[in-house]
């Protein structure tokens, strides 16, 4: 859901990204707040003007919500059991709404303007002595590494697919799970040798600063770049042995155990 920034010289695409992320929070706020499919249908209208505006295609935007729907599917069909179609209305109609809106920010702001309008939204908090620049480096982690899980788990599917588990929720999740964790080590070891960790609270490190307003998002992306691109060399291998027979000594949920 949190879709890649699709640049485009559109109104929406120039909008400041905090101006974007208020409106986003008072438009939440109203769906939530209203129980009349008339105002859901007018906000819906409202955010489908915004994606033709923008000029994104409804095939990108369906890309956004489809991996909600069966979540939201279960939601439906147990008010649905409840015999509350009013509600299970509702609350499908809410949660798509603000879905589809929070992705339309995402396709057109920058990662690095949101973390920027974040890190200026959180600076009060430096009156009761907690750090926004850490915060913000956190979320920008979050965003940026979403997708590339995502890719991590799809590229997983693809080669179990090849050995006739693609059924099989363990041998899908137990190599994710594992790549993510050894991922993060390998970011926070990253972080660590360029001294954020030891010289944060000092406001600057070596290869990563941290300004007073912002985070240098240049050295962030070089701090986390090396091991993507490892992660990205070894699902390229995984894919090229996909088409391999199984053996037991190539068993990729052993190798991950490992």
């Amino acid at each position: 859901m949190l879709g890649l920034y699709q640049h485009r010289e559109t109104s929406i695409h120039r909008l400041r990204a905090g101006i974007k992320l208020i409106m986003l929070f008072v438009l939440a706020a109203l769906a939530f707040a209203t129980h009349s499919f008339l105002v859901l249908a007018a906000i819906a209208g409202l955010v489908s003007v915004g994606y033709a505006i923008a000029r994104i295609g409804a095939r990108t935007a369906f890309a956004q919500i489809r991996p909600a729907l069966f979540v939201l599917a279960l939601i439906v069909a147990l008010h649905l059991v409840m015999g509350e179609w009013r509600v299970a209305a509702l609350v499908f109609s809410r949660f798509l709404i603000v879905i589809a809106a929070a992705s339309l920010v995402t396709l057109t702001t920058r990662a690095s303007d949101m973390v920027d309008a974040l890190g200026a939204g959180l600076a009060p908090l430096r009156r009761i002595g907690i750090d926004p620049a850490p915060i913000a480096l956190c979320l920008s982690m979050a965003i940026r590494f979403v997708p590339v899980m995502a890719n991590e788990i799809r590229a997983i599917r693809e080669v179990q697919a090849a050995r006739g588990l693609e059924r099989s929720l363990v041998a899908v999740a137990v190599p994710a799970i594992l790549r993510g964790l050894r991922m993060a080590d390998t970011v926070a070891e990253a972080l660590h040798a360029r001294g954020y960790g030891e010289e944060a609270a000092e406001g600057t490190a070596e290869g990563v600063s941290i300004e007073d307003d912002d985070v240098d998002c240049d050295a962030l992306h070089h701090a986390v770049k090396k091991p993507m691109q490892e992660h990205a060399h070894a699902r390229g291998e995984h894919q090229g042995n996909a088409l391999t027979p199984p053996s037991p000594a190539h068993n990729p949920i052993r190798h991950d155990l490992k």
